[in-house]
């Protein structure tokens, strides 16, 4: 009798074209595996940026050399020079904090600044707050210390989102901390405001319910992946150290947070 030995043609054919199509789903699985990962290490990456500038506002440290002097100018304007010079010694300029903003209106960087002021007199300065309005000379413009700049940049070509998508996230904010108490403060506007002096001025002008005084969230944008929302970053208003900067995940459904 006869006995057949191995497999039909239409047997090989059909084993061929179910193990191609696990072999196509496994590499589509794959690849949007490897996206959500990226767009995760992103959004971790800013987190880690921000929280950075908490701590090295705290620490009172920064990649600022002794090259650099403070001096006031005849319109009563601090600039920071970098002299060149490689010798390292006292000076009457503070760092007070950091300075944020976006680098342009495409919303895929971020640009951080030192403060730096120089105390002058103040009578009866009744706050931090108003002392360094009063007691210190903030640094007007961020071109002022260009060359002590660090920039962000999101990874994997990803860029920053209005909450509720509309445009193209624009931001400024100034963490600060006071020389004679040593508080911090955490000072946002929803727009790019070129001057930390105009930021402290704008918080101490408005009342509690404005924007200078909320929440900062940014959302990134998450492009074709299947996640249920966009995911981001939360700088609360009242932040004083590194726990302010809070992730907000897929499914986050906390009050003003991504859409």
């Amino acid at each position: 009798m006869y006995k057949r030995v191995g497999f039909t043609i239409i047997e090989i054919m059909i084993f061929l074209a179910i193990t191609g199509m696990m072999i196509a789903l496994f590499l589509v699985n794959s690849g949007s595996l490897l996206d959500s990962q990226r767009y995760r290490d992103t959004i971790l990456s800013l987190q880690t940026f921000l929280q950075d500038q908490y701590s090295e506002t705290l620490n009172i440290r920064n990649s600022i050399s002794g090259n650099f002097t403070c001096s006031i100018n005849n319109t009563n304007l601090l600039t920071i020079t970098n002299t060149g010079s490689s010798t390292k010694g006292q000076s009457d300029c503070l760092l007070v904090g950091k300075y944020i903003r976006t680098t342009d209106t495409n919303g895929t960087s971020i640009d951080s600044y030192p403060v730096v002021a120089v105390k002058q007199s103040c009578i009866d300065c009744k706050s931090d707050l108003q002392a360094f309005k009063e007691n210190y000379l903030i640094s007007q413009d961020a071109s002022n210390s260009a060359n002590l700049k660090t920039t962000h940049q999101l990874l994997w070509g990803a860029f920053m989102l209005k909450p509720d998508k509309t445009a193209r996230l624009q931001f400024s904010m100034v963490i600060l901390k006071s020389p004679t108490s040593g508080n911090i403060f955490t000072l946002i506007s929803p727009l790019t405001i070129k001057t930390t002096k105009q930021l402290v001025d704008l918080y101490d002008a408005l009342d509690n319910s404005n924007s200078t005084k909320n929440d900062l969230v940014i959302c990134v944008d998450k492009r074709n992946l299947n996640l249920t929302k966009n995911m981001g970053i939360r700088i609360l208003a009242n932040s004083f150290n590194s726990s302010g900067v809070k992730y907000l995940g897929d499914g986050d459904n906390s009050v003003g947070g991504c859409q």
